[in-house]
């Protein structure tokens, strides 16, 4: 039944016998929907159409179709390219259909992305897919990226900072290189120099990756130092990506010799062929293609892992690294992390469309060496004994990178943990227990414990490659992948993973009473070998980036007990979490150390109790001096998190409210949809999940979403004739 509604309007209808002529009824069930406040799902008709070949009429199957900049609605054509589009509940009476078929070098016939502007409910259209051209142009060269600034201004800004932008211009490998990077520093030329210790036909393969297109279909002949055009100074630019029409899984193969191929089509629009993530790009000025591989970590691969020709030594792992990964498990990409989404919707070129925040995606590529995808690892110390002595102390450094190993990409990255203990300030001597390795070092040291420090107490995180410089004379470790031969170690950090350190102190014969002992541990990522920039004076990377960062850094102390007095530490975690050990006997002057785990959705407060106060390094809470017998007790605070509404094509206010973990979400908002009823708020989109209430209990560990449930509202249509004379209903 249809609700009753009334509707004035003002006509004479011819009238037959009594009775209004049948031709009107029509117009009049026209007007009534004309009238009413909104279009009802049932008048909202689909679009229907086909999908052809734009040179033949040949029929598309498999085509992918949506409505422009909706991703949400996509569908694929039938085997006789046909389609039926629902464009229910989207805003507008006009829409423009987007058609694509993935692009797949090995297909013989590839196709164009093409729209079909304003398309309306019951239409059924068509939409032509232009044939990709099959001809390569030798003499092509990739246009320069400020012609793509014209459109696509928001991109370019952010590529322009990248190190993406900067890879042709990299005055560390022109050191390493040629020996000329650094305008100014004598000792570029010092060191290593790639050029002065190989053949002469032998490029190095560097501009493959760092300036591919300088000679776009012959990279593996370009030198670096000889790298001179436009379109090869800027690195991987614009065109460095969007012109690969192959990423095949040959991923242990050099950058564009093996793994990837440059397509430059034959024709005077030669620049305006682009492959990318999108399959509903429609302009006059672009000839798109969609390749979903551009949403894949293998398209990153293709210069973010290789090994050495020849070799098989594992130049950089990356991608291997991250297939192996949790962040692989979760679905989640290189470009999740490296090109994050925007905030909000808007466009991506100039004169396109709209498009939702997850297609807009930055350019820039954040990376952890900058510190813009934050701390990359957390650091935490413990004294885990005091005897006569000695002083024991571990260290845990936890990833928190989830999607590589730490370090990772290119082989000379490194990092190492450096630990120190002093006893009321005086260093103490090493016994037994780890130390860094041989490249914490320049081979001759020129400053012991101030950049130097192979033999420190400490761990060390690296990949080292070991080689003979051009396959001659002894093997030298660690080498650039160039001449690698062998993996000689691989120490770094595992996803997610905590490395574990042991270090055992002297303690000297007249310890008194309360001395403090203090132990520090620094972490500090070098961008390249210590040996090298020592070798060539670097003292930065690029943008004034300096060549060595500390990440983070943590110290704890306690103050030594006297006279063999102990006193008994208990400790209680009241709800919401646990504590281990529940006591501890503990020296005079010494501090009790706990391991202290909050449940799901609580989080751990400064605890309470009779206890000197102390403090967090991760989980382990240290009081202070014990000088008598007390008591901690942990207390454990329930989360906030953010719950999120989604009106699912309806509008809402507020967007989203701070809810307790534990506690009733409280007054839930009520959102508005034209033509709709608003039924309750689910945890799935399509209504499967639960129903919240105000009184629902928030039960999630994190931020969460929930969705407007919706029935279509019905309508009574009734009318009265009274004569020659209309009362529409």
């Amino acid at each position: 039944m249809f609700r009753a509604v009334e509707i004035a309007v003002s006509f004479r209808p011819a009238v037959v016998g009594g009775r209004l002529a049948p031709i009107y009824l029509p117009v009049l069930l026209l007007l009534i929907l004309l009238f009413l406040p909104g279009l009802p799902a049932w008048a909202q008709q689909p679009i229907t159409g086909v999908v052809v070949d734009d040179s033949n009429n040949a029929p598309i199957a498999d085509a992918r179709v949506q409505v422009q900049a909706r991703p949400e609605t996509t569908l694929f054509t039938d085997a006789n390219g046909r389609f039926t589009l629902s464009v229910a509940g989207l805003p507008g009476t006009r829409f423009d259909v987007a058609a694509a078929l993935a692009y797949d070098a090995a297909r013989a016939i590839n196709y164009e992305t093409a729209v079909r502007t304003g398309a309306s409910p019951g239409d059924d259209i068509t939409v032509r897919l232009p044939r990709a051209p099959t001809g390569q142009d030798p003499n092509y060269r990739p246009a320069p990226s400020s012609d793509c600034r014209n459109c696509h201004s928001t991109q370019y800004d952010q590529w322009v900072t990248s190190n993406h932008a900067r890879a042709a211009r990299n005055v560390r490998v022109r050191d390493l290189y040629s020996g000329d990077g650094t305008v100014g520093n004598p000792l570029s030329s010092a060191g290593y120099v790639f050029i002065n210790s190989h053949d002469p036909d032998n490029s190095g393969l560097c501009a493959t990756c760092h300036s591919p297109n300088e000679r776009p279909l012959d990279p593996g002949a370009v030198k670096f130092n000889e790298v001179t055009s436009t379109a090869g100074m800027e690195g991987v630019t614009c065109t460095s990506c969007h012109q690969l029409h192959i990423i095949n899984d040959q991923v242990d193969e050099i950058h564009l010799l093996g793994n990837a191929e440059f397509f430059l089509p034959q024709g005077n629009r030669a620049d305006r062929h682009v492959w990318g993530p999108l399959a509903d790009v429609g302009s006059n000025q672009m000839n798109a293609f969609y390749a979903p591989v551009f949403s894949d970590s293998r398209m990153c691969a293709s210069c973010h892992e290789y090994v050495t020709p020849g070799t098989g030594a594992p130049g950089q792992e990356t991608y291997s690294e991250w297939l192996a990964s949790p962040a692989a498990d979760d679905g989640v990409s290189c470009q999740d992390c490296h090109m994050p989404p925007a905030a909000t919707a808007g466009q991506i070129a100039s004169q396109g469309p709209t498009r939702p925040a997850s297609q807009r995606r930055d350019h820039s590529f954040p990376g952890v060496y900058s510190g813009r995808l934050g701390d990359p690892v957390e650091l935490v110390l413990v004294i885990e004994e005091v005897a006569a002595s000695s002083v024991q102390v571990r260290s845990e450094l936890t990833s928190l990178v989830l999607g590589h190993r730490w370090p990772t990409g290119v082989d000379p990255r490194n990092a190492l943990l450096v630990v120190e203990v002093t006893l009321d300030g005086e260093p103490l001597t090493l016994t037994e227990g780890d130390v860094l390795p041989f490249w914490a070092s320049a081979e001759t040291e020129v400053a012991p414990g101030n950049g130097d420090y192979a033999g420190w107490p400490g761990r060390g995180y690296a990949k080292v490659l070991e080689g003979r410089i051009n396959g001659e004379g002894p093997t030298v470790r660690p080498v650039p992948f160039i001449d690698a031969e062998d993996l000689y170690a691989k120490t770094t950090l595992m996803p997610g993973a905590t490395d574990i350190g042991h270090y055992t102190f002297a303690l000297p014969p007249d310890v008194q009473a309360g001395a403090v002992l203090e132990v520090h541990g620094r972490v500090l990522y070098r961008r390249a070998w210590r040996d090298w920039a020592v070798a060539k004076g670097w003292t930065e990377i690029e943008m004034d980036e300096p060549w060595e960062r500390e990440v983070t850094e943590q110290t704890i102390s306690q103050a030594i007990g006297g006279d063999g007095v102990t006193f008994t530490v208990t400790a209680l975690a009241l709800s919401g979490g646990q504590v281990e050990p529940d006591t501890l006997e503990v020296p005079q002057g010494a501090s009790a150390n706990f391991t202290v785990t909050a449940d799901p959705g609580y989080s751990p407060a400064s605890p309470g109790g009779t206890c000197p106060a102390g403090s967090f390094a991760g989980d382990v809470w240290t009081t202070g001096p014990i000088t008598e017998d007390c008591k901690v007790e942990f207390v454990f605070e329930a989360n906030t998190y953010t719950l999120s509404f989604d009106a699912q094509g309806g509008t809402v206010s507020p967007t989203s409210v701070d809810v307790t973990f534990g506690e009733p979400i409280g007054v839930l908002p009520v959102p508005v949809r034209e033509g709709h009823s608003f039924t309750g708020w689910n945890t799935m989109p399509d209504g499967s999940g639960d129903t919240w209430t105000a009184q629902t209990a928030y039960g999630v560990v994190g931020d969460s979403t929930l969705y407007a449930k919706w029935t279509v509202n019905q309508y009574d249509l009734t009318d009265k004739i009274f004569g020659d004379r209309f009362e529409g209903p």
